[in-house]
């Protein structure tokens, strides 16, 4: 047989906006569970700058929330020698490197020009006053005669836990956000860019 939906819960409404709680109770769903953002992209060559190559405003990262960041950039080299490259996260002027203390990611030269698309992933999660960032295995990043190989970063949470995370204490309240990199020549044909990126946060449900 079947059972009426009315007869379910202990408490509340049933409804297209409630859900039923472990306790029985019907409760209200709060807020947008995901949210996109506009993100813009951007080409960084020529330069030894830190520079922005993907951006989004956040300014509703309530704790407890989850924003993955997510993608595709392209990274060359046929400047005539080996590049490093360093990846780093800036939420409102605060930064975090997104490689292992001191490592820089090697994009290799093939005397010719040559491009590869890589997948990117950066997951954050904010508890409290701080924006958590799980780091970064050693790994590099190599574009060369062999193919494309390695990555530039690869964030994975086997479980919502801060252990082993390093972390920030950024304004949460103004939050342009940016994936940024620093090139260490100033080559027009060493380069890293933005190609499809998006920004998700995953917020909180009560």
């Amino acid at each position: 047989g079947t059972v009426a939906v009315a007869r379910l819960g202990t408490s509340g409404t049933p409804g297209s906006g409630n859900f039923l709680r472990g306790d029985g109770a019907w409760t209200a769903i709060t807020g947008s569970p995901i949210t996109g953002y506009v993100v813009t992209l951007a080409d960084v060559a020529d330069t030894t700058s830190k520079t922005m190559f993907a951006q989004a405003t956040i300014a509703d990262m309530a704790d407890g929330d989850m924003l993955w960041i997510e993608g595709v950039i392209e990274m060359g080299n046929a400047k005539g020698s080996n590049g490093n490259a360093n990846f780093s996260l800036d939420w409102n002027g605060t930064n975090i490197d997104l490689a292992a203390s001191g490592y820089n990611f090697t994009i290799y030269d093939v005397g010719q020009p040559d491009s590869g698309y890589k997948m990117i992933t950066v997951f954050c999660v904010r508890v409290g006053a701080n924006l958590y960032v799980q780091p970064s295995p050693a790994g590099s990043a190599r574009i060369g005669s062999q193919g494309v190989y390695g990555w530039p970063w690869d964030y994975i949470l086997n479980s919502v836990t801060t252990n082993g995370m390093s972390s920030i204490a950024p304004d949460f309240a103004s939050g342009l956000v940016k994936l940024e990199v620093t090139l260490d020549d100033d080559d027009a044909t060493f380069f890293v860019k933005g190609k499809a990126i998006r920004f998700t946060r995953h917020g909180i449900q009560s």
